[in-house]
């Protein structure tokens, strides 16, 4: 994957994950009030998705911040 792809996936991730991780928490609740027999095994679902999503979005922005470093680094490079 070339770096333009590369930086399209991280800035659409940045994006979509924090929708992803409302839509779970607000299913999550949703699921609590529910009398389903099942939705302990829903809840226990949400919250391993919600872990993961969480350490996903926390990859993307830090990959980002390097990212941005680099960007400014090579600006300060080309403006001297």
């Amino acid at each position: 994957m070339n770096q333009t792809a590369t930086n399209e996936v991280l800035l659409r991730n940045s994006v979509l994950l924090p929708n992803a991780l409302s839509m779970i928490e607000n299913e999550a609740r949703t699921l609590s009030a529910s009398k389903d027999p099942i939705r302990r095994l829903y809840i226990s679902a949400a919250k391993v998705i919600h872990v993961r999503l969480t350490k996903e979005l926390a990859d993307v922005r830090k990959e980002l911040r390097q990212l941005r470093e680099v960007m400014d680094e090579l600006q300060r490079h080309q403006s001297s």
